[in-house]
């Protein structure tokens, strides 16, 4: 599985660790399940740069993202996770209030 990510105004892809949490199989999506659990970890991982600030958003980045890509091949952009992330925090901010 690979991301893509910006350096210097190019895009270079790179491959995703697997921080198995729910799938031993591997990276999945197109569904809500275990697989689609562990590539929305990867992603929000590699996007934020560890895995303790991801397991805050990594169930919701499943179910806005990662559940409805489609089986067919896709890319996704760094920025892009990012700024679904800012938008979780940011719902969860506010349902705090």
């Amino acid at each position: 599985m690979l991301v893509l990510e910006e350096f210097e105004g190019k895009h270079y892809a790179k491959p995703l660790k697997h921080f198995e949490q729910h799938s031993p199989d591997g990276f999945e999506w197109g569904y809500a399940g275990s697989g689609p659990a562990d590539l929305a970890l990867a992603l929000c991982a590699d996007a934020l740069g560890a895995v303790d600030p991801a397991l805050e958003v990594y169930q919701e980045f499943k179910f806005l993202v990662v559940a409805g890509l489609p089986w067919a091949e896709w890319t996704m952009e760094q920025q892009y996770v990012l700024d679904v992330i800012g938008q979780i925090r940011k719902q969860a901010a506010e349902a705090s209030r």
